[in-house]
């Protein structure tokens, strides 16, 4: 959550998780989320105290030989302090 480092407005909480594992993760794993504009765009969107919003997350994890071996969607909430 690197959009909301150094940023004390905010608080957060992960409302729903779900995830898929399709290959045994037996080595290094490198978890990517590509939805970091989406989360800065929607905290920008919160400008008054009380503002709420949630946002949808994928994170994916591929192993070194680059194959995914699980996703994860995760469902966070946000409200501006």
């Amino acid at each position: 959550m690197l959009h909301l480092s150094g940023n004390e407005g905010f608080s957060m909480l992960v409302v729903d998780i779900n995830g898929q594992f399709f290959k045994k993760a037996n080595d290094q794993i490198t978890m990517i989320c590509e939805d970091g504009e989406r989360i800065k765009e929607t905290l920008a969107g919160l400008p008054n105290a009380g503002d709420t919003a949630v946002v949808k997350t994928t994170i994916t994890g591929y192993n070194t030989t680059n194959e995914m071996v699980a996703k994860f969607d995760i469902t966070w909430s946000f409200k501006r302090k």
